[in-house]
């Protein structure tokens, strides 16, 4: 439907815009280093998303008739994000990050995984045509994450703090937000 596309192109388009605003933001507050660190995490953690994701979504939208149920795929997501972030701190033990870059990396892992996290709910969402509603919470939550990346960042010139501060933001978007909406506006998943 139209208020489908409308929303789920507006959740895309946000989600989507969060890695060169970070950049752009972090380049002109605290200088093309800072930036670029937070760029390699983010590009990295993009990557580790798809094992939180572990391309579960397509399946997960297409069983209408519910062979699995809801608590399966949640189980799965919650092992996948677990996993994400062993493979993250991994990687970052691997390439001998400084303390500095680890943070900065953990901090934007644990957004990326509350990003995979919340996939699950709202490909909930879509399984029972509420598509929208999935946009909408993923709108919500790339943009307010945004918006305390950039705060943070504005207010202590630190990337580390930055970081986290997303990481946080998008975590209150899900407890408030996503987690809800999944839970009020979708039938209860048979056993």
């Amino acid at each position: 439907t139209t208020r489908d596309f409308i929303f789920n192109t507006a959740g895309a388009a946000t989600w989507a815009l969060v890695f060169p605003v970070v950049t752009m933001v972090s380049t002109q507050l605290v200088g093309v280093e800072q930036a670029g660190m937070v760029s390699m995490a983010f590009v990295v953690g993009t990557l580790l998303m798809f094992v939180a994701n572990f391309g579960v979504r397509t399946y997960q939208v297409s069983d209408v008739d519910e062979a699995h149920s809801f608590n399966d795929y949640q189980i799965n997501r919650v092992i996948t994000c677990v996993l994400m972030v062993v493979i993250g701190v991994g990687y970052c033990a691997l390439r001998g990050y400084d303390s500095e870059m680890f943070l900065i990396s953990m901090g934007v892992f644990l957004y990326k995984m509350v990003d995979g996290l919340a996939d699950v709910y709202e490909g909930r969402l879509q399984q029972v045509d509420k598509l929208y509603l999935a946009g909408v919470s993923q709108a919500i939550r790339s943009v307010l994450a945004l918006a305390a990346f950039a705060v943070a960042l504005l207010v202590t010139r630190n990337m580390v703090a930055a970081a986290f501060a997303m990481a946080i933001a998008a975590a209150a978007t899900f407890v408030v937000v996503t987690y809800p909406l999944a839970l009020l506006e979708t039938p209860k998943s048979r056993r």
